[in-house]
């Protein structure tokens, strides 16, 4: 990854300093309820950003002055920390209009929370950033292991029918796995990345890039409140009610890398914003995937260039798993394991063959996930094997066969009728519909689902099953 491209400052590193000053203000137990308020209330302020919050911290503790005294607002204890005429402002305006005491009760009200970087919530891998936020404002769901694996998935607003069925299928492997999906909440591959981790019982977590009470574009208000209501966590540097501006977004783009082990881009046109994204992964040594796209569309210019950059090429989102969880050492178990599994499915699909009622299907797909069940771990989601690659649609794209987890409540009888159908031999789209005797959407959509799970495929108008 050393030789991607970055698109962000090559001084991204926390200082040893700021992050010393930091921990010194933490280990006074008594100062920290005062220091969670002030941080947010600095946060309002125009002018008052990270490097400010820390400069005022640092003089504090220099000058042995106290968070009471500061928001007593003399104008002198202000200048002896070096505030400028129009920090002080700021400041005073905020003292003349409430306390920070009061400001807090507003936020609660609205179901905003504080997180600083004293608190556990705070994501540990961000404090790598020289310009992290000392302070988030959040929303949704709380996080309790804030130091789980977790990945940015990121891509183009213009999303293709392509960039949603691979966002789909990665995701659903990544939530497979245990992994939290990290994005920036906009149109395309990050709203279909937040929801299909939803879909598939998994965590996420979108950085906005303005504060609560604001939203862009408007069309996105519904979806928030839908992904609240589902169990999503959102985050904002900005404080509440802060708009949006086109300067925002490549701050919050770098706290979505801040905070990810690595970054998958799965669709991005040649100037998209991921490749920002993609940028700062690279400048904090995380690691940074891109899915291969069809060489004649413009949303595959961003991925080919991270590639050609060193980003790692990848066709499932086991493989990003694996390079997360097993960097080194465990390989040898794990491919054991999917081995075992990868003969499972074999014979699954060798009872398919022949042909039999979908009431026996669905009896023998109840004894494989009874069989693969053992092989699961209390630290390892990882049931599956992607070994199948094929020409899907046109396009070269490895599928991976079906965990137990994802057939258990994924597939119905109508989708085990169907792939009885396809399992001795394939059959065009209007044959399964004479076969099945079933309307041509039902059969769409039977279809769709099943080439994302990686279970069919077409070549032309001919629908086979994956062996």
């Amino acid at each position: 990854m050393n030789q991607l491209i970055s698109q962000t400052s090559s001084t991204l590193r926390l200082k040893k300093d700021s992050k010393n000053l930091l921990d010194s203000e933490l280990k006074n137990e008594d100062g920290k309820h005062e220091l969670q308020l002030s941080l947010a209330a600095l946060s309002t302020m125009k002018g008052i950003g990270p490097v400010t919050q820390k400069m005022i911290i640092a003089g504090l503790n220099k000058y042995r002055i106290s968070w009471q005294e500061f928001w007593e607002g003399n104008e002198l204890l202000f200048k002896k920390i070096k505030l400028n005429e129009k920090q002080i402002n700021s400041i005073k305006k905020f003292i003349k209009e409430q306390t920070i005491y009061a400001y807090k009760e507003k936020l609660a009200i609205r179901e905003i929370r504080i997180i600083t970087y004293m608190d556990e919530e705070y994501p540990p891998l961000l404090t790598e950033l020289e310009r992290a936020p000392l302070v988030l404002f959040g929303m949704g769901k709380v996080i309790k292991n804030p130091d789980r694996l977790s990945l940015a998935v990121v891509g183009a607003r213009g999303m293709t029918a392509y960039g949603a069925s691979v966002t789909e299928q990665l995701v659903m492997e990544l939530v497979e796995q245990g992994i939290a999906i990290n994005s920036g909440f906009m149109y395309g591959v990050d709203t279909a990345a937040h929801q299909a981790a939803l879909r598939y019982g998994g965590h996420t977590i979108g950085i906005l890039g303005f504060g609560f009470g604001q939203m862009y574009p408007d069309s996105q208000q519904p979806i928030f409140e839908q992904c609240l209501a589902d169990g999503m966590t959102f985050y904002s540097p900005f404080a509440p009610d802060f708009p949006a501006k086109k300067g925002n977004f490549p701050a919050r783009n770098q706290i979505v890398a801040g905070m990810s082990q690595g970054v998958l881009v799965t669709e991005a046109a040649a100037h998209s914003g991921s490749l920002i994204t993609a940028g700062a992964a690279a400048d904090l040594g995380r690691e940074v995937f891109a899915v291969p796209g069809p060489i004649d569309s413009p949303y595959s210019e961003g991925t080919m260039h991270l590639v050609n950059q060193g980003a790692t090429l990848i066709n499932s989102g086991y493989e990003v798993g694996e390079y997360l969880r097993w960097p080194t050492g465990n390989l040898p178990s794990l491919r054991s394991k999917m081995r075992l599994v990868d003969e499972t499915y074999q014979s699954f699909s060798s009872a398919m063959s022949k042909d039999q009622p979908s009431s026996d299907v669905l009896s023998f797909n109840s004894q494989f996930i009874q069989d693969c069940h053992q092989l699961k771990q209390p630290d390892n989601k990882f049931c599956f094997t992607p070994t199948t690659s094929m020409n899907l649609s046109g396009r070269l794209f490895q599928l991976s066969q079906p965990s137990p987890q994802s057939l258990l409540g994924f597939l119905n009888s109508f989708d085990f009728q169907l792939l009885s159908k396809l399992a001795s031999r394939g059959h065009s789209f209007d044959q399964l519909c004479e076969l099945l005797v079933c309307p041509a959407p039902q059969l769409s959509q039977a279809l769709g689902k099943l080439e994302v799970a990686g279970l069919v495929m077409n070549l032309g108008d001919n629908w086979q099953i994956v062996k």
